[in-house]
């Protein structure tokens, strides 16, 4: 069987591409998506990209937040999390980080 050898140049716009297709994030706070504009956007020195943003605790609110996504310019999810994140006491904002490796894995052998 034939094998195909992925370059560093692909891999390497691979991550490029997730930087370039993210346009702003969102989090729910209870039930209600909120806009989040983009932090950081990068590759980093490991291969990892990283998209930041800020999540900032809705208005008269103590609840959580307990999703996230980023989105693209026509508005569509590009990924989702859910978690839930607290704020502590006197703390109106969160930084939110989402990281994507690109990497080539290994076929085991037969």
């Amino acid at each position: 069987m034939a094998s195909t050898q992925i370059n560093t140049a692909m891999l390497s716009g691979l991550r490029q591409h997730i930087v370039d297709m993210v346009s702003y994030a969102g989090y729910r706070i209870d039930g209600v998506w909120h806009r989040a504009e983009i932090d950081t956007k990068a590759v980093q020195g490991n291969g990892a990209v990283h998209v930041t943003f800020y999540v900032h605790r809705a208005e008269g609110s103590a609840s959580p937040a307990t999703a996230f996504r980023l989105m693209n310019a026509d508005g569509q999810a590009l990924a989702m999390r859910e978690e839930t994140i607290e704020f502590a006491q006197h703390m109106d904002a969160v930084l939110y980080r989402f990281k994507f490796g690109v990497s080539v894995g290994e076929t085991p052998s037969t």
